[in-house]
C-alpha cells in the first residue's frame, strides 16, 4: 500500500520541466509576431516587384 502512495505524483517532474507558453498570451508577443509576418509580406512583394520590373525591362529591350 505504501508503494502505491509513493508513485501518486510521478508526473509532477515532467510537468514542471515543460516550457511555459504564457508569453504567447501577451500583447507584446502578438505584436512581434504580426511585425514578423508583415516583414515577410513586404519582402515577398519586393521580390515580386523586382521580378516584374526585370521582365518588363527585358521586353522593352527585346523590341
Amino acid at each position: 500500500m505504501a508503494k502505491r502512495f509513493n508513485t501518486h505524483n510521478r508526473f509532477a517532474a515532467h510537468l514542471d520541466s515543460a516550457p511555459s507558453r504564457l508569453d504567447e498570451l501577451t500583447f507584446e508577443h502578438r505584436f512581434q509576431e504580426r511585425e514578423q509576418r508583415a516583414a515577410g509580406w513586404r519582402r515577398n512583394f519586393s521580390f515580386a516587384a523586382l521580378a516584374i520590373a526585370l521582365v518588363l525591362t527585358a521586353l522593352f529591350i527585346a523590341r
